[in-house]
């Protein structure tokens, strides 16, 4: 019996910090809470009041001010730039796997590919036919 969760039964219940100052416009030591909560409406007292307990009685309007600067360019450039940065890492990746130098030393993990050389599909939140492999695709590996 598979260690599954029912999917009718699953709730997402997703509660992140994000130091905002290291990726997005905003002063440093600005913090963000991003929820994604399908029950927050349960628990939305408790998590201000929480909240609000660790907050300052003296905040700084003008990190307050950039965070609403960041969240906005969250909000009008964030899938781009979520894009941007995934194809940045694609390319690094593969500078890196093929540097004489860098890659006798070090390989950057790439998806296993099946024999017809597509990615599986995921399924049940796990990779079918995973494994890491370190950047090399010798046909030994492929056929496991």
């Amino acid at each position: 019996m598979p260690l599954l969760p029912d999917p009718d039964k699953v709730r997402i219940r997703v509660y992140e910090t994000d130091s905002a100052h290291k990726s997005m416009s905003s002063l440093r030591q600005g913090s963000i809470i991003v929820v994604a909560d399908q029950d927050f409406h349960k628990v939305e007292g408790p998590f201000k009041e929480a909240f609000l307990t660790h907050t300052s009685t003296s905040p700084n309007l003008q990190l307050i001010a950039t965070l609403d600067v960041a969240r906005r360019q969250m909000e009008l450039e964030g899938y781009e730039l979520v894009g941007r940065t995934t194809q940045l890492a694609i390319e690094i990746r593969r500078e890196i796997n093929s540097h004489p130098l860098i890659s006798k030393y070090f390989r950057v993990a790439t998806p296993s590919r099946d024999d017809s050389g597509r990615i599986p599909p995921v399924r049940h939140g796990r990779l079918r036919g995973a494994r890491l492999d370190h950047g090399r695709h010798d046909q030994s590996a492929r056929r496991r």
